[in-house]
């Protein structure tokens, strides 16, 4: 650290020395909060039986959501993703009665109504795990500010493509 230190311009010295003391300040803090008793809100508990199955994954999304939001409440984290599946995920929705991969599904033709309809159904499921994320970040005071945990929060909604059939953003 000294021997680049003082190859610097002062002006990066200090960024180089405040970013060093923020590393170290981080650093005492999680080894002095690895009890569970310093939380805000207690994580999630995975209830028995749950596995990392497809089958699982309502189960799964919500436990990771409440953990994401948890992980707020508690200032682990400002930024999080939630991400469902790989882009050429085959995961089959079976607890919505789909028993098509949903890739194979998507680069079905236009005029295949049953694969269309299964995939409004799937996303009709994601935009209500969404709704499930933005109603817990509503009813969350956010910690030492004014309003809800969603007042302070930018969630952004993202598919890699419009179509998948034909790989486009139509």
């Amino acid at each position: 650290f000294a021997k680049v230190a003082n190859r610097l311009p002062e002006s990066d010295r200090k960024l180089l020395i405040e970013h060093s003391k923020l590393v170290d300040r981080m650093e005492n803090e999680y080894a002095n909060s690895s009890s569970l008793d310093n939380l805000m809100v207690k994580p999630p508990e995975l209830p028995e039986g749950i596995l990392n199955r497809n089958d699982n994954l309502p189960q799964l999304s919500r436990l990771q959501i409440d953990l994401l939001v948890n992980s707020f409440i508690n200032d682990f984290a400002r930024v999080a993703t939630l991400q469902y599946t790989k882009s050429v995920g085959q995961a089959k929705m079976n607890w919505l009665d789909i028993d098509d991969a949903h890739h194979t599904l998507s680069h079905e033709p236009d005029k295949n109504k049953d694969a269309y309809e299964k995939l409004v159904r799937i996303n009709t499921w994601f935009a209500e795990e969404l709704a499930y994320l933005l109603k817990k970040l509503e009813s969350t005071p956010e910690p030492g500010q004014k309003g809800s945990m969603l007042d302070h929060t930018l969630v952004i909604w993202t598919n890699e493509l419009g179509k998948g059939n034909s790989h486009t953003l139509d």
